[in-house]
């Protein structure tokens, strides 16, 4: 945390900075913290107290107001090595401000080696590991915070050229095509389900008239990983893809829906509302289960809802003003099989 406060200070655009914006940077837990903090910069100089009488009132007191040394020490050995590095790494920045480059040396110098040395395999795309490692052999440190300061500072990002490799989820591929329907199921045993009576008759994998290609089981919240689905969809299927949602009738379930589609707002995603249907199909109202865990009931359910008839609206409104649910296990491998025969 110290070399990277000190890099932040260092990068500052003004020769001044106040407490209030070192504690912006630094986000303390206390003062003690902060207190510990900023005199680690005095002591490193970092940064130095102005006015003898400007403090916080505070005991023990810090300054209100510190200068920024942004020349400590002599660093004119590094000035030769600045100038040689690649002309596209901020020459003039770093030339104006030597202690920053000291703070970014590690990141810089091999960086600046690569795009002398290798600059044709930046054309080609690869994994961000994969392009980590090929620059500074650690597939790791583009993870890192102060990486990610370096690169942020030289503006280079999209130079280095890789794309985040999309989050793995279960699935069971039946076919890839130009155009292919994705089932999400939110809960493992039903996508287990699915998948054993699927494989079982690839060529008969049509509900409701809507033909599968792929199952997709959704592990919880990570299905609502951000992008996660689109991501999937261009980098695993390479395809353009209309994906269909099935999960519990319950609060819970809906929330997942509607936060996957939030945190893809570029995939197409709808329900499946015809599982929907025969869930209320299976059960009685009467019969089932109360929620058992506490379940966040104050969620806009308009975009879960518009998916459904105003009679479908009603049941479902009536299931959950009763605290009860429908888990999607109440579509099970008996009741599947024989959906699977009948549309066959």
């Amino acid at each position: 945390m110290r070399e990277e406060l000190s890099e932040k200070l260092l990068s500052f655009k003004k020769a001044f900075i106040s407490l209030n914006e070192i504690e912006n940077i630094v986000a303390a837990n206390n003062y003690e913290e902060l207190r510990a903090i900023v005199n680690k910069q005095i002591a490193d100089n970092v940064i130095t107290p102005v006015g003898k009488k400007n403090t916080n009132g505070l005991i023990p007191p810090l300054y209100l107001k510190y200068r920024i040394c942004y020349e400590t020490e002599d660093l004119s050995p590094y000035l030769d090595e600045i100038r040689h590095l690649h002309p596209d790494l901020k020459i003039s920045e770093y030339l104006a401000k030597p202690m920053l480059y000291k703070l970014h040396r590690d990141i810089v110098l091999p960086l600046s080696d690569f795009l002398k040395i290798r600059p044709e395999i930046l054309l080609k795309k690869m994994s961000k590991n994969e392009r980590a490692y090929s620059i500074w052999n650690d597939e790791k440190i583009l993870d890192d915070s102060k990486a990610k300061s370096v690169i942020a500072f030289l503006e280079i990002a999209e130079r280095l050229n890789y794309y985040l490799t999309p989050e793995p989820f279960f699935d069971f591929v039946l076919r890839s095509q130009k155009e292919m329907t994705v089932l999400i199921i939110e809960n493992k045993d039903t996508w287990f389900t699915f998948r054993k009576l699927l494989s079982k008759n690839p060529n008969n994998c049509c509900l409701h008239g809507t033909q599968l290609d792929a199952i997709l089981y959704g592990e919880g919240n990570k299905v609502t990983k951000p992008g996660g689905i689109q991501a999937y969809a261009d980098n695993v299927l390479s395809t353009n893809v209309q994906f269909l949602y099935f999960g519990d009738l319950d609060f819970t379930g809906i929330d997942l829906f509607l936060r996957v589609c939030n945190a893809n707002p570029d995939a197409k995603i709808r329900l499946f509302t015809e599982l929907y249907q025969d869930m209320l199909d299976l059960v009685k109202l009467d019969k089932l289960g109360q929620i058992r865990k506490k379940q966040n009931t104050d969620i806009m359910m308009d975009g879960f809802l518009s998916f459904f008839s105003s009679n479908q609206i009603i049941m479902i409104q009536e299931l959950l003003n009763a605290n009860k649910y429908i888990p999607q296990e109440v579509i099970n491998y008996p009741v599947l099989e024989a959906m699977l025969q009948v549309m066959a």
